[in-house]
């Protein structure tokens, strides 16, 4: 029998010990979510993406990623467009992808840029017309390249070829992240924590995020603090967990803002100052 929601969530975070911050950010990060702050919402999403510190489910991902993104969070937009592509907690639909990708663009999002930029290249949701694709591909350029770094939808489907396995999608970004991509490192790190295309494997998910936050991926950043912070695929560590909140924070992510206020709120002083000291270190050498 499959419990309601709140129950469910309830009994994980009874059965689970964890330094205290964590439960008591779990539950918040649940509330806000339900209050409806976008940014708890994007963040509830992306646990749900993964299954870290809540069951894995893509349809539930989808529905917190949506009420993020009506609310106008780039990153939740972004995300919105990449389900749509793939078909994941959603009806595969290439058009509404691009949608979704072209609102987070418009606000500047560097991935969602290269993403129209090459769907207006090849017609992939969207007309093909060359001088959008330039607009597009010009304005992303000039972006913090570990941020706008792409694994291209090519990975999914091109020329009508259809969607590829999880598998092969897979061998397509371990390529580009062994040849350097962050994005790509970052992707791999997710697929690794979730299972799909590739034997789920918490060790090396944690290794391949860890690459892709120290060069400088923001969502990384938010994932690795995530990891951090519950206990998942490394030894629990609130402080280090704060550390990356802080870091992604300081270079823009409003998700990695709000970990960081909550998050930071559950720690004593004296492990929230040792976690912005690292912290401060890791930016100034950056």
């Amino acid at each position: 029998m499959k419990l309601p929601y709140k129950l469910l969530i309830a009994v994980l975070i009874s059965l689970v010990s964890w330094h205290p911050a964590s439960a008591a950010n779990l539950k918040t990060i649940l509330d806000d979510a339900e209050r409806g702050d976008a940014r708890a919402q994007f963040t509830l999403g992306a646990m749900y993406e993964t299954g870290r510190g809540v069951p894995r489910d893509d349809a539930l991902c989808a529905k917190w990623w949506r009420a993020s993104a009506d609310q106008g969070l780039a990153d939740a937009q972004k995300n919105m467009g990449s389900l749509y592509f793939s078909g994941r907690g959603v009806t595969k639909d290439l058009a509404q992808s691009m949608q979704w990708y072209l609102k987070a663009a418009e606000q500047d999002h560097p991935h969602a840029q290269k993403y129209v930029a090459y769907a207006y290249e090849e017609g992939v949701g969207l007309p093909k017309d060359p001088d959008k694709a330039r607009y597009w591909r010009e304005r992303a350029g000039i972006h913090d390249p570990a941020d706008a770094a792409v694994v291209f939808l090519a990975a999914y489907e091109r020329g009508g070829a259809g969607v590829q396995s999880d598998e092969e999608i897979y061998a397509l970004f371990e390529k580009q992240a062994q040849a350097g991509n962050p994005r790509a490192q970052f992707y791999i790190g997710v697929a690794l924590t979730t299972g799909v295309g590739v034997a789920k494997d918490l060790s090396k998910a944690h290794e391949w995020i860890r690459k892709a936050a120290e060069l400088g991926v923001t969502s990384a950043q938010g994932s690795l603090g995530l990891l951090y912070m519950l206990g998942d695929g490394a030894p629990q560590d609130p402080v280090a967990a704060q550390q990356w909140f802080f870091i992604a924070a300081e270079l823009g992510s409003d998700v990695g803002q709000y970990l960081r206020e909550r998050h930071g709120a559950d720690l004593r002083a004296e492990e929230r100052a040792t976690a912005e000291s690292v912290a401060r270190e890791w930016l100034a050498r950056r």
